[in-house]
């Protein structure tokens, strides 16, 4: 079969579709704010001195704790989230090992 769609045409659709998908993660994301969600911890962030896990509906959060918390799960508070992550910049608080994400 022909291609009748041109190269132009093809990155002006695949922009258009990145920019829904960019918006509905964002719009989703932002619904975790100020919530406390458990996440478990698996390893260290990308992000310098952050861990990083996922939420039980596989939301990537990262994390300020120390090494000790990978492979268990907590509880955090997010307090800001993009289009990518949840993201957590404070130290935990009690009683449940909670992490506050900033």
């Amino acid at each position: 079969m022909e291609d009748k769609v041109s190269e132009e045409e093809k990155h002006e659709r695949l922009a258009k579709l990145n920019e829904l998908v960019n918006k509905y993660a964002l719009e989703n994301n932002q619904k975790y704010l100020n919530k406390v969600v458990p996440v478990l911890v698996e390893g260290p962030s990308d992000k310098e001195g952050k861990l990083m896990g996922y939420t039980d509906n596989m939301k990537l959060v990262n994390v300020a704790a120390d090494e000790s918390y990978i492979g268990k799960i907590i509880n955090v508070k997010i307090h800001l989230a993009n289009v990518q992550y949840c993201y957590n910049i404070s130290n935990f608080a009690p009683p449940l090992k909670t992490l506050l994400i900033f």
